[in-house]
């Protein structure tokens, strides 16, 4: 038996993980990992719909500043520097 090691649950597996979301050839000379379809979780930055999200446009930073926006529901964090 051919041993693989599944990129989505971390099981070692022979023919099919725990997660049922990778197959493993069951030649030994052929590793071909077979990806099945279907919807996935977006992780949370990418979900949140606040209106306060993603930092505001236009905005001056003087030389040597930097602005840090947080955003209130999710907590995204994202530095904006002046150049």
């Amino acid at each position: 038996m051919y041993l693989k090691w599944c990129d989505y649950c971390g099981t070692d597996t022979h023919t099919t993980c725990e997660c049922s979301r990778t197959r493993i050839a069951q030649n030994p000379y052929v590793n071909i990992r077979r990806k099945q379809s279907g919807f996935e979780d977006l992780p949370p930055e990418l979900r949140c719909t606040h209106l306060e999200h993603n930092p505001p446009t236009g905005l001056y930073i003087p030389q040597g500043k930097q602005y840090r926006h947080v955003c209130p529901a999710c907590g995204k964090e994202v530095v904006l520097r002046s150049i």
